[in-house]
């Protein structure tokens, strides 16, 4: 079942806890509805595997560092 559907429109999510099973997962849903996705985790070997997908960034930081919003906002731009 596909809980949402694609259109022309570029959209971006930010998925955390990206490295993990269901994050993983999420990523990959998203860039199969064609999304770009910016996958957060703070496991940077786990989050590199992410990179076999297109249209992902990643971003290896932990939630609670006070530099998230800034490198959010970086790779954004």
């Amino acid at each position: 079942m596909q809980m949402i559907k694609s259109n022309d429109e570029a959209r971006t999510v930010i998925v955390t806890g990206a490295a993990g099973g269901m994050g993983r997962e999420c990523c990959r849903y998203f860039c199969q509805l064609g999304w770009h996705v910016l996958a957060v985790d703070h496991n940077k070997q786990r989050l590199e595997s992410l990179s076999i997908f297109t249209d992902i960034k990643v971003l290896c930081i932990e939630l609670e560092d006070i530099k998230l919003v800034a490198a959010v906002n970086e790779i954004l731009d």
